[in-house]
């Protein structure tokens, strides 16, 4: 098949979205289709530095297109601000051949990447000379609408899927309902237009029934467990990452994700305020970027938790996955996620999951209560305070649920989700 996925948010990924994007696409070359990406063009927003061993194609701006940039994903390393999915991926994991589509594009506010501004003339002409059968878009955006308007007027099946909640866009507090009411009636004209739809949840489906009465799919954004596995980083990287970070003596929860308005940050300094009253040796490894980020360093420090919390920032290579070896709970907080790939790491690398209740936070259905781990209330720290200390005084339960989490998290490996999506894009192909 000649597949063409559409959003701003891939190569570098920024988010969930973005990481979820770019995966599958690497997967579905990798199985042999023809993939294409249209994205934006980050150029002087975010640092590119590529180590290539050979480029098999590069073209420059011309009169008729944007910048077309064809990789040879097996060798090009992409180094990126907001992109954890670099240098160490094995060439396994990696495909040849995927052409990358950029366009102008103007950057979103609070690093949350870039929104991509093409014209309908430059997408059609990209869709005819590739000769599409089918395009997948992630994004309600501007690029996503204009990809939708060219399928249309080209005779192309469209797959929308379903990866941004109201609550991502404009948050809960902010006091002019009016903009939520247009963002919803944008989401129900746009969702309203596919052949078909994809939700990594179920609750993702639910929420996307309300704007559209079309047929939904749930697929999983899925994870490679090839990736998130134990044994890519040795004892002695793990307990260099211990020290750099002061870990040695602490029991720790990990967070990792955007550090920004709905994944709800301040409540896990909440718990760890209550935690230190209580004298707990536990720390908090807050891994990301966002643009809370220096509002919450200097609110950690108020409350006297330096050494109790600590910043990363973003985390490459092998540090990223010594930040979830040198874990003993995962924890998260959000308000909303429609499904949760770092939760979804956290158990690859077999971690009890502690997962705030929130009736948008999709992550809940990966959570088998008492068994890989627990949800707790988003009102009262007291009773994330008293899981922890469940998990955390019984080796023997703590070891039972990361055993666990690897188990359920086997349901969600990216080759299934691959194969799902194929049965589906070739269905409306036929």
């Amino acid at each position: 098949m000649r597949i063409c996925f559409v959003s701003d948010q891939a190569f570098p990924a920024v988010g969930g979205e973005g990481i979820s994007t770019q995966n599958l696409s690497l997967g579905m070359a990798k199985r042999g289709h023809k993939v294409i990406v249209l994205t934006s063009h980050r150029s002087g927003l975010i640092k590119f530095v590529f180590r290539i061993s050979h480029i098999v194609h590069r073209k420059k701006k011309t009169k008729k297109e944007n910048q077309i940039t064809k990789y040879n994903v097996r060798s090009t390393i992409y180094d990126a601000k907001f992109d954890r999915y670099h240098s160490w991926l094995e060439p396994s994991n990696r495909a040849k051949g995927i052409r990358i589509y950029r366009f102008f594009s103007l950057p979103l506010p609070g690093q949350k990447g870039s929104l991509a501004f093409p014209s309908l003339i430059k997408i059609t002409s990209i869709l005819k000379r590739e000769r599409i059968d089918l395009i997948h878009i992630n994004l309600p955006s501007y690029l996503g609408w204009q990809t939708l308007k060219g399928a249309r007027k080209i005779g192309i099946p469209v797959v929308l899927g379903f990866h941004v909640q109201v609550g991502n866009v404009i948050p809960s507090y902010f006091p002019f309902s009016l903009f939520k009411g247009v963002l919803e009636t944008w989401f129900t004209y746009f969702y309203s237009k596919a052949d078909t739809l994809v939700a990594p949840s179920h609750l993702a489906s639910e929420i996307l029934k309300k704007y559209t009465h079309k047929p939904i799919r749930v697929v999983s954004n899925g994870i490679d467990l090839g990736l998130f596995n134990l044994e890519k980083i040795t004892s002695k990287e793990i307990e260099a990452f211990k020290k750099r970070y002061s870990l040695a003596g602490f029991s720790v929860l990990l967070y990792t994700g955007r550090l920004s308005y709905e994944k709800n940050i301040n409540y896990l300094l909440r718990i760890m305020q209550a935690l230190k009253k209580r004298k707990q040796r536990v720390k908090l490894l807050i891994t990301g970027e966002g643009s809370l980020k220096n509002r919450l360093e200097k609110r950690a420090a108020r409350l006297g938790m330096k050494k109790e919390v600590s910043f990363t920032g973003f985390l490459r290579e092998k540090n990223f996955l010594c930040a979830y070896a040198c874990a003993n709970i995962f924890i998260l907080a959000s308000f909303y996620e429609l499904q949760s790939i770092a939760t979804l790491e956290a158990m690859a690398m077999r971690k009890a999951i502690l997962i705030g209740r929130s009736k948008e936070n999709a992550a809940q259905e990966l959570v088998k209560e008492g068994a890989n781990g627990y949800t707790f209330s988003l009102e009262d720290p007291g009773e994330a305070i008293e899981k922890i200390n469940k998990i955390l005084s019984n080796e023997k339960l703590r070891k039972s649920m990361e055993e666990k989490s690897y188990q359920i998290v086997q349901a969600h490996v990216i080759e299934k989700s691959i194969s799902k999506l194929e049965g589906i894009y070739k269905s409306l192909i036929n």
